[in-house]
């Protein structure tokens, strides 16, 4: 399923004005995903879907562009460790990881209001019902559900 998730991309062509930057976020791969409309006063961490066995980087982005491109924003994507190679909690420990990224670099995700998104209840789901309590204190996530059909709903970006 992977190799074909992964060889599918080629069908979608990339968003003209694409700028991915790669970045680590501690062992984690990630990009910093940038449209010429996106602001680096709004960001966006992007927890993609694949129920953490499939999905990655290169499958997202163009989606993620497009995202980025309408809300204005500029936005992570990681590319959190899959299952089975990875149980859980390998995902969430990752996405975890990408949240101390951002408030470290003491960009947006340090002011109220900064959003996480995945596409069906994607990483960021499990993340918000496994958290430990004392983890992050105070400065947890925003997140607007999704739809009870499964769909993605709008997540605004932080301001």
């Amino acid at each position: 399923m992977r190799a074909g998730m992964e060889a599918s991309i080629g069908l979608f062509p990339l968003p003209e004005g694409l700028r991915a930057e790669r970045v680590d976020v501690g062992d984690v791969p990630a990009e910093w995903i940038h449209m010429p409309e996106s602001s680096p006063e709004r960001t966006l961490l992007y927890l993609h879907g694949g129920g953490y066995c499939i999905g990655s980087i290169n499958t997202h982005r163009g989606l993620v562009a497009e995202i980025a491109r309408t809300s204005g924003c500029r936005a992570l994507l990681l590319d959190y460790r899959l299952a089975p190679e990875h149980p859980f909690p390998a995902a969430v420990d990752d996405a975890l990881a990408a949240w101390r990224f951002l408030l470290d670099e003491g960009g947006a995700a340090s002011r109220p209001g900064p959003a996480s998104r995945g596409i069906r209840r994607g990483a960021g789901s499990p993340w918000r019902r496994c958290w430990r309590p004392g983890t992050l204190g105070s400065r947890c996530p925003a997140r607007r559900p999704a739809s009870r059909r499964g769909s993605t709903s709008r997540a605004s970006a932080s301001p």
